[in-house]
C-alpha cells in the first residue's frame, strides 16, 4: 500500500485527469498534500525524548569518569529543550554556594581563556540561528499562500469575479496533472524496490509540482506572496550539533569549574537584576570584555545556545 502522502497525490492527480475540477477544490487539494509531506509532530517529539534521555545518561557518565560530583543546585537538570535559554536559567538563578562544586574566581586571563574554549558552540549556535531563520521566512511565505487561498475562496464565495487561469495556464496544469499519474506509479515501483533515493527525488518533484499548479489555479498568490518559495529549511543533525558545539577543554580546569564559570558569567550577562555571587574584581573582568560576549549573550537569551545544563562540558572534558 503507497504511504498517505503517495495515495494523496494519486487522488488529486486522478481526479485531476479525469475531470476538470474547480479552482478552489483543486487549491484545497494540493493544500492538503503540500501539507501532508513533512514529518509528523509526534516523531519529533519522540526524538527528543529520546535525546534528552541520552544527554541524561551522557552527563551521569561523565560525572562518573571523572569522579566529580553533581552540581548541588538545579543548574545541573536538564532543561526543556524548547524552552528558551532565559526561562530554563530561571530556575538555576541562586547564587552559588560554598558548598557546591567548586569554583574558580574569574580573572581576565581566565575569561580569555573562556571566550577561546567557547567558540565552537558560538559557531554551533550561528548554525542553529541560520536554521531558525530560514524556517521562519518559509513559514511565512506559506502563510502568505494560505491567507491568499482562503481570501480568494471568500470572493467565490461571494459570488465576486476572481482572477482564473488562462487557456495556457489549464493546459499546463493538464501537463502536470498527467506527470502526477507517472510519478505516482514510479513512486510505487520505487517503494517496492525500497529504493528510498528515488524516492526522495520523485517526492520532491512532487513537491514542485504541486506547487506550481497551486500558483496557476490560484494566480493571485504570485502577485501577492511572489512566485519563487524560500527553500525549505533543513533541520541539523542534533548529534552531529553537539560534537561541534562542544567547548574546548581548558588545561588546569575541571568540567566542573567551567560548567560554574560558564553559569555565572552568563547569569551576571543575561539576568543582571538576578542575585549573583561576583565580586567587584569578577565583574570588572567580565565587563572589559562585554563586546566579545555580545553574540554569547544573544544566542544564550534566544537559546540557541546552553549555559545552565552541562552536559557539553562533562562531554568535552572526558
Amino acid at each position: 500500500m503507497l504511504p498517505p502522502f503517495a495515495r494523496l497525490l494519486a487522488v488529486v492527480f486522478d481526479a485531476a485527469a479525469r475531470r476538470p475540477l474547480p479552482r478552489i477544490w483543486l487549491g484545497a487539494a494540493v493544500a492538503l498534500t503540500l501539507a501532508a509531506a513533512p514529518a509528523p509532530a509526534h516523531a519529533q517529539l519522540l526524538k527528543r525524548i529520546k535525546q534528552a534521555a541520552a544527554e541524561k545518561a551522557a552527563e551521569a557518565a561523565g560525572r562518573k569518569v571523572l569522579g566529580e560530583e553533581a552540581p548541588k543546585d538545579s543548574a545541573s537538570a536538564p532543561a526543556s529543550a524548547s524552552a528558551p535559554a532565559a526561562s530554563r536559567g530561571a530556575a538555576s538563578s541562586a547564587p552559588a554556594r560554598s558548598s557546591g562544586p567548586a569554583k574558580l574566581e574569574i580573572t581576565g586571563e581566565r575569561v580569555g581563556l573562556f571566550l577561546t574554549a567557547m567558540e565552537p558552540a558560538l559557531d554551533g549556535a550561528r548554525e542553529r540561528e541560520a536554521y531558525l531563520a530560514a524556517k521562519r521566512k518559509r513559514e511565512q511565505y506559506d502563510k502568505c499562500v494560505g491567507d491568499v487561498q482562503v481570501k480568494n475562496a471568500q470572493a467565490m464565495a461571494r459570488g465576486e469575479d476572481v482572477p482564473t487561469p488562462t487557456k495556457a495556464q489549464q493546459a499546463e496544469m493538464d501537463r502536470i496533472a498527467d506527470r502526477g499519474t507517472v510519478l505516482v506509479n514510479e513512486m510505487m515501483a520505487a517503494q517496492q524496490r525500497n529504493d528510498t533515493t528515488k524516492m526522495r527525488l520523485l517526492s520532491e518533484e512532487s513537491q514542485r509540482n504541486l506547487f506550481r499548479m497551486t500558483l496557476l489555479a490560484t494566480p493571485a498568490i504570485g502577485k501577492v506572496c511572489g512566485t519563487t518559495p524560500p527553500p525549505q529549511a533543513v533541520e541539523p543533525d542534533e548529534q552531529r550539533m553537539k560534537e561541534k558545539s562542544r567547548p574546548r577543554k581548558v588545561d588546569g580546569m575541571s568540567a566542573t569549574q567551567f560548567g560554574r564559570m560558564r553559569e555565572r558569567i552568563a547569569m551576571y550577562l543575561v539576568a543582571p537584576d538576578k542575585p549573583n555571587d561576583l565580586s567587584a574584581e569578577e565583574k570588572s573582568a567580565i565587563d572589559a570584555r562585554r563586546a566579545e560576549f555580545a553574540p554569547f549573550v544573544k544566542a544564550w537569551k534566544e537559546g540557541s545556545l546552553e549555559w545552565s545544563y552541562w552536559g557539553d562540558v562533562f562531554s568535552a572534558w572526558k
